[in-house]
């Protein structure tokens, strides 16, 4: 499955590919990957980082920014990823500043 980023990637879409070409090194992840399609970005909780990343048939494309076509905004901390003390934010792209919370 290829894993691809837009010309001049940032370094956190040059971060985020490194990761998902080395996930899609394992079967049972890149099976997992085939079976879905969609996009979805994240977003940083404290700063304006942000990536998209698009998955369909042809393969994995993480960009820079959020994309309009996300069907989910994960808002988080890049710099305390594991740390959280409430579920992340979703917010729905078509919906008013709807909020969903995750687990």
């Amino acid at each position: 499955m290829d894993v691809t980023t837009e010309a001049d990637a940032t370094p956190l879409v040059r971060i985020f590919a490194v990761k998902f070409k080395a996930a899609v090194q394992q079967a049972g992840y890149v099976s997992l990957v085939k079976k879905t399609q969609g996009t979805f970005s994240l977003k940083a909780k404290t700063d304006p980082q942000a990536i998209t990343v698009a998955i369909g048939t042809a393969g994995m494309h993480i960009s820079s920014g959020v994309d309009k076509a996300s069907d989910i905004v994960i808002h988080i901390d890049f710099n305390r990823p594991n740390e959280s003390l409430l579920p992340p934010a979703v917010l729905l792209p078509d919906s008013d500043n709807v909020s969903a919370f995750c687990s």
